[in-house]
C-alpha cells in the first residue's frame, strides 16, 4: 500500500486524523490518546498537526513561528495563532499554577484557550522527547496558515464554525482534494459531534492535504530551524503550491475514495 499522509487535529474525542495516499484513496480515524496516535504516524510518510510542538523555557515571550504566521495571515484570523505555553505551565496542575509559571518565565499570562489544550500539548510533547525519530515524521501545522497558503496566500474572510466558514475552506480544499465533501459527510455520519466537530474534520483535511502535496517542499515560519531546549523544532509549516501544480491538482487529480473508519 503507498505511504499515507496524515492531518491531525485534537477533538473531544481525542485525536481525530485523516489519511490520505497519492492514489485518491482517503480513510479517517479517531484514536484516544498519543501513545495510540504514535503507531499511525509511524506507518506515515508524514503527519501534520495542530498542536504545538517546541516550547520555549525562558526568553519569549512568543515563538517566532507564532509571530510569523499572525503577521502572515491578518485580522482576524491572526487572532486564532494563540500565545503557547512554556514547559513548565504545560505541565502544571491548575491554571493558577499555569498562569505563575507563564508568567515568571516569558512575562505574561496565560489565557484560558490556551491552558484548556494544555494536556493535549503535554501529550504530544512527551511523545516527541520519548520517541525521537518521531520528529522527522511528526510536524507542527496550523489549519488558517494552511488554507492561507492554498488560497494564493489569501487568509479565509468567515469564522470556521459559520455555515459560510465552512463552506469557504470546502471550495479551497476541492481544489486539491476533490472528496472533502465526501468525507466530511461521512465523518458526520460516523462520529459523534460531541466527540468530533465539523471544523475538526476540515482543519484535519487541510493539514493532510498539505502533508501529501506538500511532503517534498514543505514551507515554514521562521525560514530557518529553531530548536527548544529539549531540540523540538518550534515551527509552524505550510505548503504553497506554484499555479502549474495547483492546475494540474484541480484538472487532473482522480477522486477515488475508501470510507474506513478506522486503521
Amino acid at each position: 500500500m503507498p505511504k499515507a499522509y496524515l492531518g491531525v487535529d485534537g477533538c473531544r474525542g481525542g485525536w481525530f486524523v485523516i489519511q490520505l495516499t497519492g492514489t485518491g484513496v482517503w480513510r479517517t480515524a479517531l484514536v484516544p490518546t498519543a501513545e495510540a496516535l504514535a503507531g499511525l504516524i509511524n506507518k506515515s510518510k508524514l503527519t501534520l498537526i495542530d498542536i504545538p510542538t517546541g516550547l520555549l523555557d525562558c526568553g519569549g515571550p512568543q515563538r517566532d513561528c507564532d509571530q510569523q504566521a499572525r503577521k502572515a495571515l491578518g485580522m482576524p484570523r491572526a487572532a486564532s495563532v494563540f500565545s503557547v505555553p512554556c514547559r513548565s505551565a504545560v505541565y502544571a496542575n491548575s491554571y493558577l499554577q499555569a498562569c505563575r509559571l507563564n508568567h515568571s518565565m516569558l512575562g505574561k499570562k496565560l489565557s484560558k484557550q490556551a491552558w484548556n489544550i494544555t494536556a493535549k500539548i503535554r501529550q504530544i510533547d512527551e511523545l516527541l522527547q520519548n520517541e525521537k525519530h518521531l520528529q522527522n515524521k511528526l510536524r507542527e501545522c496550523h489549519p488558517e496558515v494552511c488554507f492561507w497558503a492554498l488560497n494564493n496566500k489569501n487568509a479565509m474572510q468567515f469564522n470556521k464554525k459559520q455555515s459560510m466558514g465552512r463552506e469557504e475552506r470546502l471550495s479551497v480544499l476541492s481544489r486539491y482534494l476533490p472528496s472533502s465533501r465526501k468525507i466530511l459527510e461521512f465523518a458526520a455520519s460516523e462520529y459523534s459531534r460531541k466527540e468530533v466537530a465539523a471544523d475538526d474534520v476540515i482543519d484535519a483535511m487541510a493539514m493532510a492535504v498539505t502533508a501529501m502535496h506538500g511532503h517534498k517542499k514543505l514551507n515554514r515560519f521562521p525560514d530557518q530551524t529553531q530548536l527548544d531546549n529539549r531540540g523540538i523544532r518550534m515551527e509552524i509549516t505550510y505548503w504553497y503550491p506554484s499555479s502549474q501544480t495547483a492546475f494540474l491538482i484541480k484538472n487532473h487529480q482522480k477522486a477515488r475514495t475508501n470510507q474506513i473508519q478506522s486503521y
